[in-house]
């Protein structure tokens, strides 16, 4: 099915029940006849999705669609439709018609459409179910290019090459060869009379060539190639012509006379006439004779008058004298001399006409130019067009001079002047003589300007292409003056859009240059003039007007018309609101011009805006003992129905009710403003605040409440509290702490929240800076102490800086002044300092102490790469901030030492970490190492890497600076501390039973397999794991168990083994060591015997299996069950590898089954036969046998198929 079936899945389904449920008859159709549409189909997008088979071509844009005769019925309806390749739905579809053909108009060239139809009797329709696509074709193919022969003496022969030809849609076919004895044979090509000589088809290629064999010696032929596409299209007129020869001696050619064409008109006394040696080549044994017929013209056609005949000259042209206004033909004829003479000929196979025309067309009868206003300047003339005796007015050319350039043109009235041709400009029209007009003609001239003169000048001109220029004086030109109406007054816009009281002065331009003689206007509180109209005028325009408390109009007008003038309109007694102006001019000839645009607006305002009460006066800690006050307002509240709030004004004074002075000015929208400078007086009390906004004409409302400290607040004391004092700093016994204490002497100590600051120098603390200067929120607190992590420390020398500020509990809160900056000395034993030595290449390191600057790359100048190991992802996380308790694989181009100074780290503790991978740090230790401690279930162990070695080994000690791999097999905690006692962490113990064991090196790395009876498949107390590799790292070989980890030492009950190879990896063993038991090697189809062999290079995965032996001897076993259905098992054993033939054949010796013909690794094998031959049927009860076959092995068995 067709991707498009879908279109007709509904039809379908009604075919169908008609199908069923008619009574009688055979079932209706509705198939359409799929010949006659185009020479071929053809396939679009071929080995595609978009695949599609065309049934033919359609030529032009009308499809006639026929029922095919079988499904035509009496009394039945049709219905046809149409739907445009790649869409799903029909854009065309006709309705129910008694026809069973209709023609579907409107297909495009290279259009593709899929054409169906439907039938209906009373209840009873069908639809197409086959599909017809038709692609439609409009044009012809191009001509070929090109066209050229090679003539060939040994053959004899002639060879004929062209390039290609194109088509816009359906695509060329093929070329048809047509051969001629005489030219013009081929000027139409007719295919209903004309057989082609033969035919080319169209590959798509640049270049064809063909030969034409059936010519002799000295044979010269005519011959066209054309060119027909798919749908039927060949171009038949004047196709390519070319005269091939068959040698390349000249042919023996028939003389000829063909005239070359002579011009339709001509002027001068006399016409040269030539023979065509394209067409008759020149020899020197012929003569020619030529003929001049007259012809003139009357009511009854073309006659035939007196000739002038030529003697015979061997010259090949000829000139005739002419008299003007007449119409002549010619035509010649050729002899060999003293021999055959040819008939009278033409330009072949016209018969041509040439006339002498020396002047133009006669006068125009009349021109008028009238102004029809602002539509422009309407030219009317008449003219006689039979007024030229030669070839006849053909048309007439109109051309538009401005009264500027009129002397340019014309010269005394009506002389052309000298250079007029340039002068003249473009034509501004051109008519072309052929409708009825009555010898009357008019043009609307649409672009003119105004109040300037034209001339226009109508020149006739004929078929010969002589133009009546300036003979007609008057007949010929006329002017008019352009009204184009009276522009429309320029607004000249505020400098400010708003008015601070009931007067608007609105200023116009006048750039009419005095075409404007009054003026109107109107003003409306509405930019569309709706409502509240207020109009005045006409004005006339030099008036001065002045009507007290209404408006008042002036105009100083200088009196120049040169230049632009302004008008001045001042408009009294307006309400508050927004007010559109406009106005426009009348001219003398009462022409109104458009009204201005009503961008000239403005707004009255004579009221301030609305302001807003204070919501909040809070304070915020500034600097030592000093507070900022932060008020606040509600700015949506603050409105203007005038010009609009320009800002908000904040006023402060120390009492209430008194304004003070302004201390800044805000935004409209802004909300909040922070006063850096409060008078701390009466304990910050002396600050009472104003809003005040105001517009952009100045009024300013001063009447919103003020803001400040109570004193009380109902029951509350809303008065900033009293700035702490730190009284104390003290380190903890184990370096790991350190506690700040302060008091508080104001009255809400207790529940005050705190805010401390601390900096590792003096100059941190004032600069904000929350790295360097961190604020810590501490709540509130009954004992005024709290303890911190010793790394506040971390970056100072030996003092660190303290400050503090209170703030009460109420929303928003208020805060005190910070407090005095208390100075700590630090402890000297506090800082540590540690070495890493370093090696070319990858470390796995921890930090020992807690830096100033945790960044990798301080701490390791130079440093290449950082990575931490992430545990959920089981992947390298690139890093560039250390943190102590962590490991980190870091890589170094160079072997250097990098010290490292800070407080140590004392301890390294995670909880609920596992099961699998994890990295941890080590404390920092006196000498000896810290042990570490693992609670929870399972097991956990750390392993150590050397960095020199790239090896890893389990270890119970953790050396400062060095990282470490933790492996857990389940949930637990990781505890270590420094110097802590060795032995308390659970590791994997040794005492586990061995049966037997071997060793295999895998390009130097060891890997062992051990068979133990209370082992577990996955990881157990038994086995070595082996942490990930490095970053960037290539892994080597490695054992590879059920749960993912990978394995140095392995051991399993099932003595079964999967390694992991890079490519060829060389294995190397002792068979002497291996123990007492089949141990086989399996890779990539091979199987080798441990005991026999003490290599291999293998990649990817390999198996060994132990307790397998390789057969001795190559063995088909019997078949089970026997007898079986419906199918059996066929054992078979190969001692070593070997390609396997398996195969089933019947009682007549017949192969009805293979089962196997492929390469097979040495070992025991089962194949399986389910009673099927090759070709997917069951197969019969009976006898068959099976037959094996290696390359030195031949055996059968016998089996019973039981149904």
């Amino acid at each position: 099915m067709s991707r498009y079936s879908k279109l007709i899945g509904f039809v379908v389904t009604i075919a169908l029940a008609t199908t069923i449920f008619a009574q009688g008859g055979p079932p209706l159709c509705a198939e359409l006849v799929q010949t006659g549409f185009g020479l071929i189909g053809d396939t679009l997008y071929p080995g595609t999705p978009e695949e599609l088979i065309l049934d033919g071509f359609v030529q032009g844009h009308s499809a006639l669609l026929d029922i095919d005769p079988g499904c035509i019925r009496t009394g039945a309806d049709y219905r046809y439709f149409r739907t445009p390749y790649a869409e799903t739905v029909p854009d065309f579809a006709t309705d129910w018609i008694p026809l069973p053909y209709e023609n579907i108009d409107g297909g495009g060239d290279g259009d593709i459409y899929l054409y169906t139809a439907g039938i209906k009797i009373e209840s009873d329709s069908a639809y197409s179910l086959q599909e017809l696509w038709l692609m439609h074709d409009w044009h012809y193919p191009s001509a070929v290019t090109d066209l050229d022969y090679m003539g060939e003496d040994s053959l004899p022969a002639i060879t004929l090459t062209w390039g290609r030809s194109f088509d816009s849609a359906s695509g060329v076919y093929k070329y048809y060869i047509y051969r001629a004895d005489d030219w013009t044979e081929l000027q139409y090509i007719d295919p209903m009379t004309m057989t082609p000589h033969d035919s080319v088809p169209d590959i798509g290629a640049a270049g064809y060539a063909w030969t034409d064999r059936h010519v002799a010696a000295h044979d010269a032929f005519w011959y066209a190639v054309v060119p027909i596409d798919k749908a039927g299209w060949m171009p038949r007129h004047d196709p390519p012509r070319i005269q091939g020869h068959a040698s390349d001696a000249p042919p023996d050619m028939p003389v000829c006379s063909f005239l070359k064409p002579t011009p339709r008109y001509h002027t001068g006394s006399g016409i040269w006439i030539y023979i065509d040696h394209s067409l008759c080549p020149g020899r020197a044994d012929v003569e020619y004779q030529y003929r001049r017929y007259f012809v003139w013209r009357d009511s009854l056609g073309l006659h035939h008058g007196d000739f002038i005949t030529t003697a015979w000259t061997d010259a090949d042209s000829f000139w005739f004298p002419t008299v003007p206004c007449s119409t002549y033909s010619f035509s010649a004829r050729a002899r060999e001399i003293d021999s055959y003479t040819t008939n009278w000929a033409h330009t072949s196979p016209y018969f041509p006409l040439t006339t002498n025309d020396p002047e133009p067309p006669g006068c125009p009868d009349t021109i008028y130019a009238v102004s029809e206003g602002v539509d422009g300047i309407h030219i009317y003339f008449t003219h006689d067009e039979t007024n030229d005796c030669g070839s006849g007015t053909q048309g007439y050319l109109l051309y538009r001079i401005p009264e500027d350039n009129l002397s340019s043109v014309i010269d005394n009235g009506t002389n052309p002047a000298i250079g007029w041709e340039t002068a003249l400009g473009d034509t501004l029209w051109h008519y072309l003589v052929g409708s009825d007009t009555g010898g009357w003609f008019e043009y609307l001239d649409r672009d003119v300007l105004d109040n300037v003169t034209y001339y226009y000048l109508v020149c006739p001109y004929d078929s010969a292409g002589n133009v009546n220029w300036f003979d007609c004086g008057d007949d010929q030109v006329d002017t008019a003056t352009g009204d184009m109406g009276v522009g429309a007054p320029v607004p000249v816009e505020f400098e400010l859009p708003y008015a601070a009281d009931s007067t608007i002065v609105a200023n116009f331009i006048d750039t009419t240059r005095c075409d404007a003689v009054e003026v109107e206007f109107e003003w409306a509180p509405d930019m569309y003039f709706s409502y509240g109209l207020n109009h005045i005028g006409p004005i006339l325009i030099n008036d001065a007007v002045d009507i007290p408390g209404y408006y008042k109009y002036e105009n100083p007008d200088d009196g120049d018309c040169t230049d632009d003038d302004s008008l001045e309109l001042t408009i009294y007694g307006l309400h508050e609101t927004y007010w559109y102006i406009r106005a426009r001019f009348i001219d003398e000839n009462s022409n109104v011009s458009d009204w201005s645009a009503p961008l000239l607006c403005a707004r009255i305002d004579n009221t301030p805006p609305t302001t807003s009460s204070v919501l909040s006066v809070q304070s915020l800690a500034d600097s030592v003992n000093r507070v900022d006050v932060l008020i606040k307002w509600n700015p949506a509240v603050i409105d203007d129905e005038g010009v609009g709030v320009e800002g908000v004004n904040i006023y402060r004074s120390n009492a209430v009710g008194a304004l003070g002075s302004v201390i800044a000015t805000v935004s409209r929208h802004d909300s909040m403003f922070l006063d850096t400078d409060p008078d701390p007086g009466n304990n910050w009390h002396d600050n009472v605040y104003t809003i005040a906004p105001f517009d952009y004409l100045g009024h300013e409302n001063i009447s919103g409440g003020q803001g400040s400290f109570p004193v009380i607040y109902g029951d509350i004391d809303r008065s900033p509290p009293t700035v702490p004092e730190i009284v104390s700093v003290s380190v903890g016994h184990y370096l790991d702490e350190f506690t700040i204490c302060w008091e508080d002497t104001g009255p809400n100590a207790l529940s005050n929240r705190y805010t401390l600051r601390h900096a590792g120098d003096f100059g941190w603390v004032w600069l904000g800076d929350p790295l360097l200067a961190p604020n810590i929120e501490l709540g509130s607190s009954i004992t005024h102490c709290e303890t911190f992590p010793i790394e506040f420390f971390a970056g100072s020398d030996s003092l660190h800086y303290f400050t503090m500020f209170a703030s009460d509990s109420r929303t928003p809160a208020n805060q005190s002044g910070w407090s005095e900056v208390f100075e700590f000395v630090i402890p000297e034993n506090i800082f540590q300092e540690y070495i890493f030595h370093l090696i070319a290449g990858w470390n796995f390191i921890s930090l020992p102490v807690r830096p100033a600057n945790p960044r990798a790359d301080v701490i390791f100048p130079g440093l290449l790469e950082a990575f931490e190991w992430n545990p959920t992802t089981e992947l390298f996380d690139p890093v560039e901030v250390l943190e102590p308790g962590h490991a980190y694989l870091i890589l170094v181009s160079g072997t250097a030492d990098y010290g490292i100074t800070g407080i140590p780290v004392t301890q390294v503790e995670f909880d609920d970490i596992g099961p699998g991978w994890w990295t941890v740090g080590a404390p920092f230790d006196t000498g000896a190492g810290s042990g570490y401690e693992y609670t929870g279930p399972g097991f956990g162990v750390t392993y150590s890497y050397d960095d020199i070695t790239e090896e890893y080994s389990d270890t119970n000690i953790l050396y400062k600076g060095e990282g470490y791999w933790l492996l857990l097999s389940q949930i637990g905690d990781f505890y270590s501390e420094s110097d802590m006692s060795p032995g308390s962490r659970k590791a994997i113990p040794d005492n586990f039973d061995i049966d037997w064991s071997f060793a295999v090196d895998a390009d130097g790395v060891p890997l062992e397999f051990v068979s133990s009876p209370n082992s577990e498949p996955g990881l157990d107390r038994a086995d070595l794991v082996l942490p990930p590799t490095p970053p960037h790292a290539e892994l080597s070989a490695y054992i590879k168990a059920e749960d993912g980890f990978r394995y140095s030492r392995s051991a399993r009950p099932d003595a079964e083994w999967t390694l992991v190879l890079p490519i060829n990896t060389r294995l190397t063993w002792s068979p002497d060591d291996l123990p007492e038991i089949g141990l086989v090697l399996t890779c990539g189809g091979k199987t080798i015997d441990m005991h026999a062999s003490g290599s291999a290079v293998l990649s990817g995965e390999a198996k060994i299996i132990a307790g397998e032996k390789l057969p001795t001897e190559f063995a088909l076993g019997l078949t089970r069950p026997n007898p079986f259905n419906p199918a059996c098992e066929i054992p078979f054993a190969l001692p070593e590898n070997s390609r396997v033939s398996l195969k089933i054949f019947d009682l007549n010796g017949r192969c009805v089954a293979t089962i196997l013909d492929n390469e097979m690794p040495a070992g025991e094998h089962t194949a399986e036969w389910c009673g099927k031959g090759d070709d997917g049927y069951e197969m019969s009860a009976g006898i068959y046998f099976c037959r094996m076959e290696t390359e030195s092995f031949t055996a059968t068995r016998r089996m019973l198929l039981v149904k």
